[in-house]
């Protein structure tokens, strides 16, 4: 996925499949901040690692900044849900 910033005229590669982007009021900032949120998958020692992350786009000097964040996804197969929901 490639992310584009018109106001700075350059592109940047992400290793991503979904992203969306968002406003966020933080306490203290007059204005809101705009974030991006993409989940990415990799492969760790034949295991899928899948992690979401978070981050601020236009973070101003002076003011609350959100800081970065990246958690882990955990996903069942179908298989292990179908199991899951009969046992239950």
């Amino acid at each position: 996925m490639q992310l584009y910033s018109v106001d700075q005229q350059r592109s940047q590669a992400l290793e991503a499949h979904a992203a969306s982007f968002a406003q966020f009021k933080v306490f203290g900032n007059d204005n809101p901040s705009v974030l991006i949120s993409f989940a990415s998958k990799t492969l760790n020692a034949s295991q899928i690692i899948l992690k979401l992350h978070v981050i601020e786009l236009d973070a101003q000097s002076g003011l609350h900044i959100l800081a970065s964040h990246t958690c882990l996804l955990c996903f069942y197969s179908m298989a292990a849900w179908v199991l899951h929901k009969r046992v239950l």
